[in-house]
């Protein structure tokens, strides 16, 4: 019986002393600032993620794109019936819509746009000026083939309706010689850039090749998953095409001369448009990113994502830090004068500056975004980023 009610008082001691460690050590981290204070976070639907995506944003920028390019088909046929100074102005309003649509959909190059290469087959500049006046001579069309892509899509309509005032352009194409022969040009590359459309388009319906249901069920973070594909997409879109295509090669921050070569710029004979053109890529990667839709309403996001996994940057969190690089990119977009050409030795130090936050955004998705996420980076560089 002592031997038993020594037991239960020494027990008794040891629960006491235990609860107390435990009261001190909590008050202690309640009081400590130096010591997070980490809250659970409910487990997120990938899948509500991947919903938002395509169903809210990647089918209705097709759609709009398709559309507009249908408007720009359209244009173009009147045009070619009658070859007017009013026809080419109507071509030339078509093609810049369809241009700015085309920039909410070119970083989306997995699934239905990589099968047919879609981001090669329809912005690849500058155009091959030489091939594409010879193909002109001979009253070829046959621009099929990865020896074709840069005679063809929104850089060569570009040169094909702007190289020149309306007066000349019209003149081009009202040729005895040759009027008929641009003409014909003119139309196959519209036409390919229409039909290129349609098809990923109908891939992406659920009443064409329902993709949209392959692409919202693949909702793991292995590197066949949809957010491994998009996270790998939009990163190397950013890196090759936001800030070398648009900007670090024509800059000469990217290219091997390491000098600036003005004839590469996008939208090379509508000066005023090449920044234009960067803003609104990069803004649809940031829309992307916070799940907006065109309308502006913010749906599932990565942004969401990353704050349900409590990633961190710095002394905040890494969302935060992306928010801000987006505007930081925009602020040194915008600093740009038009035309971005004239820029490239007239103001290289601003773009110079935006080429550098660019640089910055890529390496919080190439590096930081991966490290969270768990999605592998599987796409290949060989520049040391």
């Amino acid at each position: 019986m002592v031997l038993n009610l020594l037991n239960r008082n020494c027990k008794m001691r040891h629960l006491l002393v235990l609860v107390f460690i435990m009261a001190v050590t909590l008050s202690c981290k309640k009081d400590d600032p130096e010591v997070a204070d980490i809250q659970p976070t409910a487990a997120f639907n990938i899948e509500n993620l991947l919903t938002n995506w395509s169903t809210s944003i990647i089918i209705p920028s097709y759609e709009q794109y398709q559309t507009n390019v249908l408007e720009l088909q359209k244009a173009a046929s009147q045009f070619k019936a009658s070859p007017s100074e009013i026809n080419l102005t109507n071509v030339r309003s078509a093609w810049l819509s369809a241009y700015m649509a085309w920039q909410k959909v070119a970083m989306y190059e997995f699934g239905p746009a990589a099968d047919i290469t879609l981001r090669s087959e329809t912005n690849i500049y500058p155009t091959d000026t030489a091939e594409l006046k010879d193909l002109i001579k001979q009253g070829s069309i046959n621009i099929n083939g990865a020896n074709k892509l840069d005679v063809k899509g929104f850089p060569a309509l570009d040169c094909l309706i702007n190289s020149g005032s309306a007066t000349k352009i019209v003149g081009r194409y009202t040729d005895s010689i040759l009027g008929t022969n641009r003409l014909n040009y003119l139309e196959e590359v519209v036409n390919q850039i229409a039909n290129n459309a349609e098809s990923v388009n109908i891939k992406w319906s659920s009443n064409g090749g329902n993709y949209v249901n392959q692409f919202n069920g693949a909702n793991g973070t292995d590197a066949g998953s949809s957010l491994g594909q998009v996270i790998n997409a939009l990163t190397q879109h950013i890196e090759r095409h936001l800030r070398d295509g648009k900007l670090g090669i024509p800059n000469g921050n990217r290219n091997f001369s390491g000098t600036s070569l003005p004839g590469h710029v996008e939208a090379l004979y509508y000066g005023n448009t090449s920044i234009e053109l960067a803003l609104e890529n990069l803004n649809a990667i940031e829309a992307f990113y916070n799940g907006s839709n065109n309308d502006g309403v913010e749906g599932i996001g990565l942004d969401d994502y990353l704050i349900s996994l409590g990633a961190e940057y710095n002394e905040g969190t890494l969302n935060d830090a992306i928010k801000a690089q987006f505007a930081a990119c925009r602020n040194k977009l915008n600093a740009i004068p038009k035309p971005l050409k004239e820029s490239l030795t007239s103001n290289k130090a601003n773009i110079d500056e935006a080429v550098k936050e660019l640089q910055r955004l890529i390496i919080l998705f190439k590096a930081d975004i991966p490290s969270a996420t768990g999605v592998l980076i599987t796409y290949q560089d060989n520049d040391g980023d």
